[in-house]
C-alpha cells in the first residue's frame, strides 16, 4: 500500500484505525471512559472547497466514522452562506459529522475590525447557517498573525473546545498534513502505536487526484470555475428571457405594484 495523497489511501488509512482506535469528535470528547481505549480526533480544515470537504465526508460515512470538519465564512475560494454552502454544511450534519469554526485572525484584522466581537458574530452565525450550536473552533494559520493573550483567551473562552488546547494538541500526538506534506510520516505510518492522536486531515489534498500538491490546488479551483462558468450562463439565459419577455413583464409589475 502506497502512501499517496488519494481517496484509496486515505479509505485504506480509514479502515485500519477503526480497528484499532476509537474515533471522537471534538465535541464528544466529553463521553470518552476507561473502556474507550485509544483515541483519534480526525480534523478537517476546509481551507479551499467546501464541496471537497463533502466528497471526503461521504467516504468517512459509508465507513461508518464521523469527523469534525472546520469551514471558514470569510475564505476567498468557497462561501458557506450561498445555497450551495449551506446544502454543504447540511448534508456534512447529516451524515453525523460535526462542523466547527475555522476562524481567521487576518480576516478581522485586515478589515478594521474588532477581533473578538467578530468572531463572536461569526461563531453564531455560523451555527444558524449549520442548524446548531457550534462549540468547536480551530485557528486558521496559527502562525501567521500573533494576537494579545487576552484576545486569545476571550475567543478560547466563547466554547468548549479548542483543537490547539493543550489536551488536544500538546498532551498528546499531533499530526498534520499541511502544505500536502508530512513532518514524520503519512498516518498510516502512526497507527501502531496505541497513543490518543489528533490528525489534521485537509480534503483538497485526498480528494484531488492530481501527483503534485500545485496541481491538486489547481483541479480544485477548475471544478470551482466551472460551476461559476456554469452559473453565469444560466443567468445570460434568465436575462435573455426576461428582455424577451419585457413588455409582459413590465405589465405584471404595474399590476401588482401600482403606483399611488
Amino acid at each position: 500500500m502506497g502512501c499517496e495523497f488519494t481517496l484509496n489511501h486515505f479509505a485504506e488509512t480509514i479502515e485500519q484505525v477503526k480497528r484499532r482506535f476509537t474515533l471522537l469528535t471534538f465535541k464528544d470528547s466529553s463521553e470518552r471512559d476507561e473502556d474507550t481505549g485509544s483515541v483519534i480526533f480526525l480534523r478537517h480544515d476546509v481551507d479551499h472547497s467546501i464541496e471537497d470537504a463533502v466528497t471526503l465526508a461521504e467516504v468517512e460515512k459509508a465507513r461508518g466514522v464521523c469527523a469534525t470538519y472546520f469551514v471558514q465564512l470569510h475564505c476567498p475560494f468557497y462561501t458557506a452562506m450561498d445555497v450551495r454552502g449551506q446544502r454543504c454544511l447540511q448534508a456534512m450534519r447529516a451524515m453525523g459529522h460535526e462542523v466547527g469554526f475555522h476562524y481567521d485572525v487576518s480576516y478581522y484584522t485586515a478589515t478594521g475590525r474588532d477581533v473578538v466581537s467578530s468572531f463572536k458574530e461569526d461563531l453564531t452565525l455560523l451555527g444558524e447557517l449549520v442548524g446548531e450550536e457550534i462549540v468547536s473552533i480551530s485557528r486558521h494559520d496559527p502562525a501567521a498573525e500573533s494576537i494579545g493573550a487576552d484576545t486569545l483567551r476571550q475567543i478560547n473562552a466563547a466554547v468548549p473546545y479548542n483543537a490547539y488546547a493543550d489536551e488536544f494538541f500538546k498532551d498528546i500526538k499531533y499530526i498534520s498534513d499541511s502544505t500536502c506534506h508530512w513532518r514524520s510520516g503519512c498516518w498510516c505510518q502512526h497507527l501502531k502505536e496505541p497513543t490518543d492522536m489528533q490528525i489534521v486531515i485537509h480534503p483538497v489534498w485526498w480528494v484531488n487526484d492530481a501527483p503534485e500538491w500545485q496541481e491538486k490546488l489547481r483541479q480544485s479551483c477548475r471544478r470551482s470555475m466551472n460551476r461559476y462558468s456554469a452559473g453565469i450562463e444560466e443567468v445570460i439565459d434568465c436575462y435573455q428571457t426576461c428582455l424577451r419577455e419585457r413588455a409582459e413583464r413590465d405589465k405584471l409589475f404595474q399590476l401588482y405594484n401600482p403606483s399611488d
